[in-house]
């Protein structure tokens, strides 16, 4: 599945077992969870995800 990368902005890979999102573009290599909690930090749209999981 693509998704969009939380670094560069360009296509990135997110397996189909939903374990880890790579970026051939900028070399991203994370888990999915590494993937939402920078999505969270970095994209305004998420900011009230994480203070329902305060």
């Amino acid at each position: 599945m693509h998704v969009r990368c939380p670094r560069c902005k360009s296509i990135a890979i997110l397996e189909d077992n939903f374990s880890r999102v790579c970026c051939k573009n900028c070399l991203l290599d994370v888990t999915y969870g590494e993937y939402v909690r920078i999505l969270a930090y970095t994209d305004e749209r998420y900011k009230d995800v994480l203070n329902d999981y305060k």
